[in-house]
């Protein structure tokens, strides 16, 4: 069973804060009761524009994910604890993401959060050649090309 409890992390009296949060195969895996507290974490922990990011799945488990809700859902929660979701940033990353339609992990999203007022980081311009290398990776002709290649998926 998880447990969410408030950081006590400290440095010289102050908690600690970070400019990137991240949250990969964790989220859905919380009771809700434990929702204010982790989104408080979240927040005392973010530096003044920071990005939390995380990866959701909202695909039932029953022996695993404790929260299993819609999309948005989820970004009302984010909202109501005074975090501002940024799809340009996730947009921008595409299909890098840990976990994703890249990965066969059909049903979850990303999000990429700061504190609600805050201005999100740039999004730097992705360059046309880096733009094909990125949608060429595991493609689905990639992926048959590499296994007629390699012998391998």
């Amino acid at each position: 069973m998880i447990e969410v409890r408030t950081n006590k992390s400290v440095t010289d009296g102050q908690s600690m804060k970070f400019d990137l949060i991240t949250a990969w195969e964790l989220i859905e895996h919380l009771p809700e009761a434990g929702f204010r507290v982790f989104c408080q974490n979240v927040l005392t922990h973010l530096d003044q524009g920071g990005l939390f990011v995380a990866s959701i799945s909202t695909t039932p488990d029953r022996e695993w994910h404790r929260t299993v809700k819609p999309r948005v859902w989820w970004l009302r929660l984010f909202d109501e604890y005074k975090l501002q979701n940024h799809p340009e940033i996730v947009s921008w990353f595409r299909r890098q993401f840990v976990r994703g339609a890249r990965f066969n992990a059909g049903g979850s999203f990303h999000v990429a959060l700061t504190r609600t007022g805050d201005p999100a980081p740039r999004v730097p311009a992705m360059p046309f050649k880096e733009t094909l290398i990125d949608l060429w990776h595991f493609s689905k002709p990639h992926r048959i090309l590499r296994e007629i290649v390699v012998g391998r998926k």
